[in-house]
């Protein structure tokens, strides 16, 4: 069993390499971003989940989710060109945009009834100034997603969410979309 996870757990990060390398910006987030001004209270500016009935389902909760029927939650939540990938070792995942952002996507705790957790990923060229101190801050200053360096120097915004205990199926468009929102943050974000 110990063995089994293990194997797991090395074919996930092998999955989330080989998706982010292939999908890493090409955006430098070592110099502020110009443009638009972040909304109020942290409050999506786009992508905000849609006020219909879920997808999926007319309500109650879920432990897991097939990677079919998240798809139409992740677009409810602003994902855009989104399509399914199937990644080694049989590890089904995502791409898309989310406001103007490459972003990638690992369904995780997969069994036969569906998975039971989605990480979101996005990679970025780091530059010379994205260092130990640029990363505390961010990641002291914001909730939910964290960012850090992977082993080729990239930098990654991650977010995980699950559906453990039960959840709405809207929980799923609502992190989709706070990591629409995420990106904008990274993007505007300048360590004090």
């Amino acid at each position: 069993m110990k063995s089994r996870a293990i194997a797991a757990l090395a074919g996930l990060g092998l999955a989330v390499s080989v998706a982010g390398a292939a999908y890493s910006q090409g955006i430098r987030l070592d110099r502020p971003v110009q443009g638009g001004q972040p909304s109020q209270g942290g409050a999506p500016s786009q992508g905000a989940p849609s006020q219909g009935a879920p997808a999926g389902g007319a309500g109650g909760t879920i432990t897991s989710i097939v990677p079919e029927q998240a798809m139409r939650l992740l677009q409810a939540g602003g994902l855009q060109k989104g399509e399914s990938l199937n990644l080694d070792g049989g590890t089904k995942g995502f791409r898309g945009e989310l406001n103007g952002f490459k972003v990638v996507g690992i369904f995780t705790g997969c069994q036969g009834t569906g998975c039971s957790s989605i990480a979101y990923f996005a990679f970025f060229q780091a530059g010379d100034s994205i260092d130990g101190n640029y990363l505390n801050a961010y990641n002291r200053d914001r909730r939910f997603s964290r960012v850090f360096l992977d082993k080729e120097g990239s930098l990654v915004l991650s977010l995980d969410t699950h559906l453990s205990g039960g959840v709405a199926p809207a929980h799923i468009t609502q992190t989709t979309s706070l990591f629409g929102s995420s990106l904008k943050w990274l993007s505007e974000f300048t360590p004090e």
